[in-house]
């Protein structure tokens, strides 16, 4: 992918860790220049400070849930870098894979339903809404949002908020494809299975071996998936091989759903 994101210009939030920070270096790795845009401003510093070359990684200290403060990381990337390319809507949470958020529908706060819409649906809104002008100012762009397998078929594990907004998500993403279109911006998403990010591992370490084992014989393909296995994916979206594609959502997730 080396020619394929040189020089392009990408926002990427949720970047300090996760698959945020796993598509920053597949990114980087490319030629990209990228924003990276966290609530843990020391996180997204600390990747800039590991992908070296400061003047091609802008970190930004930024609330995805608050659209002054995604305005202000869009224009700061537009004035760092001179356009922007392309935006990934990484930041998200709420999974319910711990047990805070394994409510049943009688025991779920109306906040919590509320706080996993504002992460998940309205960031993924503001961030768009605010790069969507500038993209089309560069002539076009693409855009890749993250979803969930838990919004293809439900969950038992994952919190009914959290699969709530993440298939809203899908829809969200649907519709984009259409209405951007004309200005030559591609909406796509992809749904990962379960990924072994910071947050998955420290619940997966509060389990026995043979619940983990059990997880790992539900997967087709025998494991969770890796940030880095998401990221190719989204890499793939964002480059002129995914040109033709727009308002759909890929599924990785190691065969647990075949849609």
């Amino acid at each position: 992918m080396a020619d394929e994101q040189s020089e392009r210009v990408i926002l990427i939030s949720g970047a300090a860790n996760g698959i945020g920070r796993a598509t920053a270096r597949q990114l980087a790795a490319g030629g990209a220049k990228l924003a990276l845009a966290d609530l843990d401003g020391d996180g997204v510093r600390r990747v800039a400070a590991e992908l070296g070359q400061p003047e091609r990684f802008l970190p930004l200290d930024v609330n995805v849930t608050d659209p002054e403060s995604v305005g202000r990381a869009v224009d700061a990337a537009v004035a760092h870098f001179g356009r922007l390319d392309g935006l990934v809507n990484a930041a998200g949470g709420m999974s319910g894979l711990g047990h805070p958020h394994r409510r049943t529908l009688e025991e779920l706060p109306l906040e919590e339903w509320d706080q996993a819409f504002a992460l998940n649906v309205r960031s993924v809104f503001l961030c768009t809404r605010a790069a969507v002008p500038a993209m089309r100012k560069a002539g076009g762009g693409a855009i890749v949002s993250i979803a969930s397998s838990a919004a293809r078929n439900g969950s038992t594990m994952a919190g009914l908020a959290y699969v709530a907004s993440k298939a809203a998500i899908i829809g969200l993403t649907k519709n984009l494809g259409i209405l951007l279109a004309p200005d030559k911006i591609r909406a796509n998403a992809v749904a990962p299975g379960g990924t072994e990010s910071e947050r998955f591992l420290a619940v997966m370490a509060t389990r026995t071996p043979e619940q983990r084992a059990r997880g790992g014989q539900n997967i087709p393909l025998g494991r969770n998936a890796r940030p880095e296995d998401i990221a190719a994916t989204i890499v793939f979206l964002l480059s002129d091989g995914a040109s033709y594609i727009t308002g759909t959502t890929i599924d990785v997730n190691g065969g647990v759903f075949v849609g």
